[in-house]
This record gives C-alpha cells, structure tokens and sequence, in this order.
C-alpha cells in the first residue's frame, strides 16, 4: 500500500483516541465506599421479656405438720331439780333450774275473786305442793302475790299479800318449819306477766306464785 492510502487511516486514529481519552477525562470520578463487615448477632429468644427473667428455682413445698386432734371434753351435765308433775291441774306451770323450783298458779284455783281465804279446792291444789317438797331435805320457799290493775295501788298490794300469807300458813301446818323456811311478798300490779288490755290478760296477771330453792 502507498504512503498516500495510509496517512487517511493514521489521521482518524489519532483523531479517535484523543476523543477518548478527553472523555475518559471530564467524567466526574466516583469513590468507592469502604464496605463495612457486618458483625453477627446474637439471635434473641422469641419472647424478649424471657431475656429479663432469671430462671426460679422451684422447691417442692413440705407437707403442713399434722395437727393432733383434741376431743373437747362434754360439759359437766348440771342436775335439774325435779318436781313431780300435778297432771290433775293443767292450769298449774312448773319450770325447774339448777338452783330453783317455779310454780305459778292462777289466783281462780285457791281463791274467790277479791278474796283471800283459801278455797276448799285449794287444800287438794296445795297438797300436791306438799308433796313434791318432801323429797327435799330442806330448802327456801318464797310464796308471792300478783294482781291485775283493776283497783287502786294499794288495794291490791294488801290483797296480794294477804293471799301469799294465806298459802304460806297452809304449807306451814303441812312442812317441817325446822327443815323449811318461808318468805312471802304481795306485789300487786307492778310484775304483770301480760298487758292489763283485756280479760284473759288480766286473769294472767292474777296469781300466786311458789319458789322453792332446795339446799343442798
């Protein structure tokens, strides 16, 4: 090939790499980052509250010591005085503790109404009574009178009274008066056992009552 044809082609190349390396010289230059390596974790457990709770040892709990059972002794029994029933007078209420005898009679079955003298009915009522304190060896009874509220104040308390001394002088000639001793009070209206409201309320209220307090 001549000289002639060759210039052309060296001309463009020369032409071409100058353009290239221009090119490669304006291109902005980019810095490569430095790449960090990445230091493993360690993997959390599932539930991040288990990370703060330490593990509790568990201790089986011993067994309640056995408490030995105690028998509470039964109180002693405290004897009741007995006091033969009287069936005969069902009007007639007995109670009996263990320090006393009671015995409420209505006032119809030893005396008239407004009197103080004994019925003839009263010595079978107060024969009964008598034999219920002979089985003690000696003892206190206490004879006391009630009325209703029919009457002035004092009218009753002597009425009362006068019936308590009328049965009390009964029960004296019948008992030892070595072995018992008697008290008697009339207390008119002032212990009712009802309200004085009506008839048969009133008929409760007028009594005579017997305590006797065996001794021992």
């Amino acid at each position: 090939m001549s000289s002639k044809m060759w210039m052309p082609v060296l001309i463009l190349s020369l032409i071409l790499t100058a353009c290239s390396e221009k090119e490669e010289a304006g291109a902005p230059q980019v810095k490569e980052t430095p790449q960090v390596k990445e230091t493993p974790q360690a993997k959390e457990p599932a539930d991040s509250n288990d990370a703060f709770i330490p593990s509790i040892p568990q201790f089986e709990q011993p067994e309640p010591p056995e408490i030995p059972q105690f028998e509470m002794p039964e109180p002693p029994e405290i004897p009741q005085f007995e006091f033969p029933p009287i069936p005969e007078f069902p009007q007639i209420s007995v109670s009996t503790t263990d320090k006393q005898v009671k015995i409420n009679m209505p006032d119809t079955l030893l005396f008239d109404y407004n009197k103080s003298d004994l019925k003839p009915q009263a010595q079978e009522v107060l024969d009964k009574i008598v034999q219920g304190c002979a089985k003690y060896a000696s003892a206190k009874i206490h004879i006391s009178g009630h009325t209703d509220n029919i009457g002035s104040d004092q009218y009753n308390l002597t009425l009362s009274q006068k019936r308590a001394e009328a049965v009390e002088k009964y029960l004296k000639g019948k008992l030892d008066p070595g072995k018992f001793q008697f008290t008697t009070k009339g207390y008119g209206e002032t212990q009712p056992v009802a309200p004085n409201d009506t008839e048969d309320n009133r008929k409760k209220n007028r009594r005579v009552q017997i305590v006797i307090e065996p001794q021992s």
